[in-house]
């Protein structure tokens, strides 16, 4: 395997340089970091945030999470960098802005900041929960900023009881590449929750392949939110793809995630040319840095033989788009 590399990001690609002649299955892994460039063009105007609340009936026993959820927001808000497009959404049964008020995203300064602070608390605690609903309208949001770097930060403490595991499959499915997504799961400092770990895992895997949090203290609530509000501000190349071009001598069996979140890639390959297929890894930040495994089924070859089998390289995609 070869590396190439057209972005401000770095690949490391390890392997055995050995296979059976009678045929095998090559295992790469490859590293792909951030660069961080002295002439990066730093631009918030480009990136565009949703914070979806659980504000179901669940967060008011105790209301104690309530208070933390509402205030985590607002110092989120608060990072928020001039320029940069957000909204706040509360989600229950259904999903309801909070702000600004109407379906769409205010672009961040002093004004709207200290807005949406305050909007924040009218924010109570009733209803059911539908995640899936919750994240159809960050979609809706984020695509009128086609042109910017989408994502959002999810907090929950339940599980998506009012809708059916089918409707939750179709919501994130028709968000898959749209935008990424940090999940935060409130527990108990005892560690009992009633949130749903597998559930949680299939949208954060197949929105952006980032570890699902959960969060007992909730005390260090804020600081978490500030902390990925700030790594998701610092993105600058959207879209990235990892390719994998192979010869005739070898097929993808799979391509994974391990790091930091595992994540089977294997289904989301898009045809990049006559035996190259992309895979689509997310938005990255020069701060950034992701390990995945390649698979590739080797066909038998004369003994001693050496021969090139394939190329990974990672690329800009076709774009941001949203819509």
């Amino acid at each position: 395997m070869s590396p190439a590399n057209d972005l401000p990001l770095r690949l490391r690609v390890h392997h055995t340089e050995c296979v059976s002649a009678d045929g095998a299955v090559l295992d790469v892994v490859a590293t792909v970091r951030g660069e961080e460039s002295a002439h990066a063009d730093v631009r918030h105007d480009g990136l565009a945030e949703v914070i979806l609340l659980d504000s179901s009936g669940s967060m008011g026993a105790p209301q104690a999470k309530m208070y933390a959820a509402r205030r985590a927001t607002a110092a989120a808000v608060d990072a928020l960098p001039d320029g940069v497009a957000f909204a706040v959404v509360a989600g229950t049964a259904r999903a309801t802005m909070v702000y600004p008020g109407d379906r769409r995203l205010a672009v961040a300064d002093e004004t709207t900041r200290a807005a949406a602070r305050q909007a924040l608390r009218h924010v109570t605690p009733h209803g059911g929960t539908a995640i899936g609903a919750w994240l159809r309208l960050a979609r809706e949001l984020l695509a009128t900023r086609s042109d910017a770097i989408g994502h959002v930060i999810l907090l929950t403490d339940g599980r998506n009881e009012s809708q059916g595991p089918a409707e939750l499959r179709a919501a994130v499915d028709d968000c898959v590449g749209r935008f990424t997504v940090d999940c935060r799961a409130v527990g108990s400092a005892d560690g009992v929750h009633d949130w749903d770990a597998a559930e949680l895992l299939g949208i954060a895997e197949a929105l952006g392949a980032n570890p699902v949090v959960p969060v007992e203290d909730l005390a260090g609530l804020a600081d978490q939110f500030r902390a990925v509000l700030t790594r998701a501000m610092s993105r600058r190349v959207p879209d990235v793809r990892l390719r994998v071009r192979t010869t005739g001598l070898a097929r993808v069996r799979f391509v994974k995630q391990v790091h930091p979140a595992l994540a089977d890639l294997s289904g989301r390959g898009v045809p990049a040319g006559e035996l190259s297929t992309d895979y689509p890894v997310g938005a990255w930040s020069p701060h950034d840095q992701r390990d995945y495994h390649v698979a590739l089924e080797v066909d038998a070859m004369a003994p001693g033989a050496r021969r090139r089998i394939g190329w990974l390289s990672v690329h800009a995609g076709a774009g941001a788009s949203v819509g």
